[in-house]
């Protein structure tokens, strides 16, 4: 899936476009927390889950790394995981895996006023 087609499907799915925007941002800047994410529910449903939630699956990871710290590679700076792009994340894994589309129970999203 392109970025294109990723941020219009996240629009579709209740996202404004300024809240996917800047979880684009987010994400191309730290394609570890997806790639960690998508693991970790793949490993989930391999092992016979058919509902989670994106939270726990980002407290999950903060346990696997150790208090959810992770050290950028270009600036060797360490961050946490940011709860902002938890909702975001359950919606990207649902566009590149349809078949899992009832893996996640989305809630409306909720925007800033």
């Amino acid at each position: 899936m392109n970025q294109r087609d990723a941020i219009n499907g996240l629009i579709r799915m209740g996202g404004t476009y300024e809240n996917v925007t800047d979880f684009v941002k987010y994400h191309t800047e730290n394609i570890w927390v997806w790639k960690a994410f998508e693991e970790c529910a793949l490993s989930a449903i391999r092992g016979g889950r058919r509902k989670m939630g994106a939270k726990g699956l980002f407290e999950q990871l903060r346990w696997d790394q150790g208090g959810g710290f992770k050290q950028d590679l270009f600036t060797k700076q360490e961050f946490k995981l940011n709860n902002n792009y938890t909702a975001l994340y359950a919606r990207l894994f649902i566009l590149k895996f349809p078949e899992h589309k009832d893996a996640f129970a989305l809630k409306e999203l909720k925007h800033a006023a």
